[in-house]
């Protein structure tokens, strides 16, 4: 099987429906998708129903059977949703990953610069210092700056001043990739939040595993590597 124990078990404690951000299908087998499942659990309602490993874990599978393109697993564990995202673009060094609800994540290395369709949405984000430092696995000081959405629909600006430390190295296997990793912590002190990310770095300085800092209505995005 090709997630990871401790993926799956967060998923299953704090996340909630799968593909197409979080949603809870009623539709055959036969009908689902990776990117055609129904409501989202972002949108909807009602309470959504927690999901099981096994259910999170058939559904990678399907997914990386559906397609060749590079995947990601990504989880919002403040609003109980999970999905699998197919890259639609790269453009540089940023990628962009999305559903077929238009809901989309772009990161650059692996670290989070923008989303769409998530609500309190990360517009863009300057994060080169500190990308820099996590990509080499360097301990120091940078800042970022992070530009979202409010309540209100009005961009709100952020600068943060985060300390990044590096932990111990270990393997990790997601979907199909194994790879060494090294555990990375990024502590950001800023005028209105604070928050602690943490990712798994391959040796390329990829970042494989993360939880990343979203926004104040998300709060934390699981994001984890599949292809």
């Amino acid at each position: 099987m090709s997630v990871t124990i401790t993926a799956l078990r967060q998923a299953a404690l704090g996340l909630a429906c799968v593909t197409a951000l979080g949603a809870c299908s009623n539709a055959r087998d036969s009908q689902v998708t990776p990117f055609s499942i129904a409501k989202s659990a972002l949108t909807s309602q009602k309470q959504p129903s927690m999901p099981s490993a096994a259910q999170i874990s058939n559904d990678v599978t399907k997914a990386l059977a559906a397609t060749d393109a590079s995947l990601i697993l990504l989880t919002v564990p403040n609003r109980k949703a999970v999905t699998v995202m197919q890259q639609l673009e790269q453009n540089g060094g940023y990628a962009t990953y999305g559903t077929g609800d238009r809901r989309s994540v772009t990161l650059r290395g692996g670290m989070m610069t923008g989303t769409r369709g998530l609500g309190n949405d990360l517009m863009s984000s300057d994060v080169g210092p500190v990308r820099a430092l996590v990509a080499a696995r360097r301990s120091g000081t940078a800042q970022r700056e992070m530009r979202y959405l409010d309540g209100e629909d009005l961009t709100q600006i952020d600068l943060f001043t985060c300390s990044v430390q590096v932990g111990a190295q270990d393997r990790l296997r997601t979907g199909e990739n194994e790879t060494s990793v090294t555990d990375v912590t990024e502590t950001c002190d800023g005028t209105t939040e604070n928050f602690t990310n943490t990712y798994k770095v391959a040796q390329t300085g990829h970042i494989i595993q993360s939880r990343q800092w979203h926004s104040p209505l998300n709060e934390y995005l699981s994001i984890q590597s599949l292809r």
